[in-house]
């Protein structure tokens, strides 16, 4: 089986949304299938580019490159500096493909010259979104090939996500968009979350499975000697975050604002907790500190490598978890969950609604809970509670056996099957 993945995500880059690609084509390859990667060649403000991930030489990358302006710029301004500069210009004004000069449609331009080649010699194309572009070159290789089968992949949604603020307009000339693409062309529709599997199976009436992300089974090798209270009765109670936050749906202000709080009524003092935030989003966390008593709580680390992440989340008393409570952000089912899940410490959800699936998800595998909107005014008793070895770790109780079902191993070996059903179906129904 010869399987062509299309992710703009893939290692080097440090980004959890590059695990998905990256666990599939291990895996995959593994399994006997001849695997090619089409991505994008990684540029300094895409994040850290210091993956420790390692595919087998076996397995075929074709990182494309499509900015040059760079090369000329580091002679002129020199390499360090250009990376500070590059990095805050991009984060301002093109972060996620947006702003005046779009670098995924760039990518996809770029791309045309491998898609003859990569059309007809491949029998699977998976694309996974986003970006967009993703499909788009998908769906230019279907386009060339109708022999291919195409797998769209959705990590999140397209023209109707709630992570991007759209006007009207926009919204409905993406959806026309998505549907003249993977609607018309696209064989299989694969998503991370069942509320997902829902809304793109009504959408587009094709056969569409849930696949999970999850985490690495190596990464779950203490399961059975995971602790159940505190790591340790000194203060601070360590509250950890690691991931990138946006103010729109990823805001720990609810939680700072409760420590603020129990901090003013002298029900807290000033080195009882910390919160340890690991991330790239250093603007937005200085703007936070600049409010009244979030510096005493936050503790901005910056970004590291996955490794130390995974470090970070297992020398935790707490794992903090932000997700919005907005009803579109019902199925979200990130990677970071997952890493969270295997970490051996409990998690404490601030945002998204117990009903939603990360509700359900937490409350099956008894590994954390998550306070909504509804159920925020308990949170001040409940941290003082968990201060004291109660709270959230008398509610982590978990369920070995819930939680081993959700390895990047056994989600690739799903869809691996289907791959392989549809294929087979395919052969047969032309015979």
């Amino acid at each position: 089986m010869r399987i062509l993945i299309v992710s703009y995500y893939f290692p080097p880059l440090n980004h959890v949304a590059s695990l998905r690609a990256y666990s599939w084509a291990k895996r995959w390859h593994e399994r006997g299938a001849k695997v090619t990667v089409l991505t994008a060649q990684k540029r300094d403000f895409d994040g850290l580019l210091d993956s420790k991930l390692i595919l087998s030489p076996g397995i075929r990358v074709i990182e494309v490159r499509y900015v040059s302006l760079k090369v000329r710029l580091r002679a002129i301004i020199g390499v360090g500096r250009l990376k500070s500069i590059l990095a805050k210009f991009y984060r301002k004004f093109f972060a996620r493909g947006r702003g005046p000069i779009n670098w995924f449609s760039a990518w996809l331009i770029a791309s045309k010259g491998f898609m003859d080649e990569l059309a007809f010699n491949h029998d699977v194309v998976v694309s996974t979104f986003a970006p967009k572009e993703c499909h788009l070159i998908a769906n230019e290789l279907k386009l060339r090939n109708s022999a291919l089968l195409w797998v769209s992949d959705y990590r999140d949604l397209w023209h109707d996500t709630y992570t991007v603020n759209r006007d009207e307009n926009t919204i409905i000339e993406e959806g026309k968009l998505e549907q003249q693409t993977v609607g018309v062309n696209s064989d299989v529709v694969t998503t991370v979350s069942a509320d997902f599997r829902t809304k793109l199976h009504g959408r587009f009436l094709k056969p569409t499975y849930e696949v999970k992300n999850g985490f690495f089974i190596e990464d779950a090798d203490g399961i059975d000697n995971w602790s159940k209270g505190r790591l340790t009765n000194k203060a601070p109670l360590k509250i950890v975050y690691t991931g990138t936050m946006y103010q729109s749906f990823m805001d720990p202000s609810v939680l700072v604002d409760t420590l603020v709080r129990l901090l003013d009524s002298g029900l807290l003092s000033s080195k009882d907790v910390i919160l340890e935030v690991y991330s790239d989003s250093h603007d937005f966390l200085l703007g936070l500190m600049k409010r009244p008593g979030y510096d005493t709580f936050i503790l901005p680390k910056g970004v590291v490598n996955r490794s130390d992440a995974l470090r970070a989340q297992r020398q935790a008393d707490i794992l903090l978890l932000l997700e919005s409570s907005d009803e579109k952000a019902c199925g979200v089912l990130t990677g970071k969950v997952f890493e969270y899940l295997v970490s051996g410490r409990p998690i404490l959800c601030i945002g998204s609604r117990p009903s939603f699936e990360l509700g359900t998800l937490l409350r099956d595998t008894g590994t954390g809970v998550v306070f909504g909107p509804d159920e925020i005014y308990n949170l001040p008793d409940y941290i003082l509670s968990s201060l004291k070895g109660n709270g959230i770790f008398l509610d982590f109780s978990p369920v070995r056996n819930e939680i081993l079902k959700y390895s990047r191993e056994n989600s690739a070996d799903f869809l691996f099957s289907v791959i392989g059903e549809h294929l087979t179906n395919r052969i047969h129904g032309s015979c």
